[in-house]
């Protein structure tokens, strides 16, 4: 994955220009410091750590400017002398600089972790290096795939024969369409788009509908992603509340009377949390919505990731009436995310629209990939149970092994999905993960699913991996979480 396709635009940041003449708030600031106390040594030492590592991670850069001393001091209640220490402290590795009227400025370069905090959610999940990646929720585990072999006789078959096609191959549409059919939802094949990736499907379904300024109800936590793109389409998120049945009644009542237009939901089987939103709580949602102007995306890329039972689950949008609803999946999830095959389907109408958005972007998705999806979809029936056992294993090595290493934890029992959703006893788990990177891998803040990115006591740590990595990433987090709680030395260098 390239990290030029994944970086965030931030030219129109003048914080992040270095040339800021306005001091960070001190709100802001202490969120970027995060579980600041929790770090070794003495309140002084312990803030300067926090203060040292945002930096590393580009959360601070050259050029900005901190919040006054006393103002800070207050803000993290403690005294003006432990935050003049800790900048002491800063002054002497070159990392900040003062002057007396003008404040303390950063100016030391970002550290080797900053990529991670550059790229948008998603480029963060995706740091490559010699870490164990638990942070991003896909496949890496392919030894279960089937031989997803295309012929030239696959390829003389493709109608347009110059395999350009905005839409996608016509067969891989009605094996879709049967498959949407199955779960409730009636789309033909004409109004069903293949997509290179679901992300791309929620990408063009946003753009199409919305203009920079909008609001858009999203539910929290929710897939990281979906924030790369409302950022970067300039609209104004409205967090969408979750309890244990899934995205609540009452926060959708709150954004249809608030007068939103489009609503954002990753179920029914839920990213981050591997939940399943039931039945009656999609009858419930879509009573709600039925009737209503508002557009329902509804990412269902983890339907088929259910580790018991039947992968069937009603979504939202197999009991709505008379309102628009855009159904997205992909086969990155059940198979593997490096085919790039996802899908879109809704009315035939806003799939025009749709359409003309994509062609100023791309000329379609590659027909190749899709060809071996449709090989894979239709397969899919006698691999279920085995991608099903082989999920279940290793969600199941990673919840014995919390229970036994991590104790303080609470591991949520996933039905579904290739992760686990974890709690700690952490107010942000943002600096462990930036310390866990430190001992080898990379985990995903509870931040990163958050609307606004406010601070979050949960980690996600995906357990699709070959057995020996797992283990041996797991054994890393305990070892970098031991040291954030003063049990081990931490790593040096």
């Amino acid at each position: 994955m390239s990290n030029g396709l994944l970086r965030s635009d931030q030219s129109s940041d003048p914080r992040r220009s270095g040339h800021s003449s306005a001091p960070l708030g001190v709100g802001e600031t202490i969120r970027l410091l995060g579980d600041w106390q929790s770090r070794p040594g003495g309140l002084a030492s312990s803030l300067a750590s926090a203060i040292r590592a945002a930096i590393e991670a580009g959360l601070l850069t050259s050029g900005d400017r901190l919040p006054a001393e006393r103002a800070l001091a207050a803000g993290l209640s403690v005294s003006r002398s432990t935050v003049v220490k800790a900048l002491d402290e800063l002054r002497g590795e070159a990392l900040v600089t003062s002057r007396q009227g003008s404040g303390s400025v950063v100016t030391a370069p970002p550290g080797p972790l900053a990529p991670l905090h550059r790229q948008g959610q998603v480029g963060r999940l995706f740091v490559g290096g010699d870490a164990i990646n638990l942070a991003a929720a896909v496949t890496a585990d392919t030894s279960w795939l089937p031989d997803l072999v295309v012929t030239s006789a696959d390829l003389a078959a493709v109608v347009p024969a110059h395999g350009y096609d905005s839409t996608g191959p016509l067969t891989l549409r009605r094996l879709v369409s049967e498959n949407l059919r199955n779960l409730g939802i009636e789309h033909r094949p004409e109004e069903i788009m293949v997509t290179t990736g679901a992300h791309q499907a929620v990408s063009l379904a946003l753009e199409t509908l919305t203009r920079p300024g909008d609001p858009i109800l999203v539910e929290d936590p929710t897939y990281p992603g979906v924030h790369d793109i409302v950022g970067r389409l300039g609209l104004r998120p409205v967090p969408w509340p979750r309890d244990a049945a899934g995205p609540t009644p009452d926060g959708l009542r709150r954004g249809l009377a608030g007068g939103i237009r489009l609503a954002y939901v990753a179920g029914p089987v839920h990213n981050p949390t591997g939940t399943i939103t039931g039945r009656s709580r999609c009858r419930t949602l879509a009573g709600l919505l039925s009737g209503s102007d508002c557009v329902l995306v509804e990412d269902s890329t983890l339907n088929g990731t259910r580790h018991r039972g039947d992968d069937a689950v009603a979504p939202i949008a197999a009991l709505t009436r008379g309102v628009e609803t855009v159904s997205v999946g992909s086969v990155s999830k059940t198979g593997w995310g490096g085919l790039r095959v996802g899908w879109l389907a809704a009315s035939l109408p806003l799939v025009d629209r749709i359409e003309r958005v994509r062609l100023g972007r791309d000329l379609g998705s590659s027909m190749v990939s899709a060809l071996m999806a449709r090989r894979f979809l239709s397969m899919w029936p006698d691999l279920a149970d085995a991608r099903r056992m082989h999920l279940r294993r290793r969600q199941a090595l990673t919840a014995e092994f919390v229970a036994r290493e991590l104790s303080e934890w609470d591991l949520l029992p996933a039905e579904a999905g290739l992760a686990s959703w974890v709690r700690t006893p952490l107010s942000d788990t943002l600096p462990l993960v930036q310390l866990a990177a430190r001992y080898g891998v990379h985990v995903a803040p509870g931040s990163a699913t958050r609307v606004g990115g406010v601070a979050d006591p949960h980690l996600r740590i995906c357990f699709d991996r070959p057995e020996a990595v797992l283990t041996e990433g797991l054994r890393r987090l305990k070892s970098a979480w031991r040291a954030l709680t003063h049990a081990e030395p931490p790593v040096t260098g």
